[in-house]
């Protein structure tokens, strides 16, 4: 069982020392803050995210104008490569470091659900029936 120890979570302020001050590219047109949104709400927090075999939107998916509109991501198109590699950078040094973000947890529970139906199909039939109440789900976006 994967452990989330809080002292290895990538929150924004450890992105944005960490990471975003140290060799980006991008950071002169995209802000710490606009980047960590990009990563958590299409590139990793997406339903196709989720529904990717490795929990991450492919990159033809987010470059692509035309497959996420302009209207729904508003990085212009001239930069979503750029994004993206950052996004790519922030995934190797979260992976080297042995970090998490909110996404992974988030997918690690998806995918517990989803194994138990296989495993134990009445105990998956009681979590289908019950609720979940987040408080604060802001946070996750």
């Amino acid at each position: 069982l994967k452990s989330f120890n809080p002292s290895n979570k990538m929150d924004f302020r450890r992105f944005k020392q960490e990471l975003y001050t140290t060799n980006s590219s991008s950071n002169s047109k995209i802000s710490a803050l606009t980047l960590w949104t990009v990563i958590r709400t299409f590139i990793k927090g997406s339903i196709k995210a989720f529904q990717s075999p490795d929990g991450v939107l492919p990159h033809d998916e987010f470059v692509e104008v035309e497959r996420l509109g302009k209207n729904r991501c508003r990085i212009p198109a001239e930069l979503r490569e750029q994004v993206y590699d950052e996004f790519r950078r922030y995934e190797a040094y979260i992976k080297e470091q042995k970090l998490w973000d909110d996404c992974d947890r988030v997918r690690h529970l998806i995918i517990q659900i989803k194994e138990s139906k296989e495993v134990d199909p009445d105990a998956f039939g009681q979590v289908q029936k019950s609720k979940v109440y987040v408080d604060e789900v802001q946070d996750y976006t």
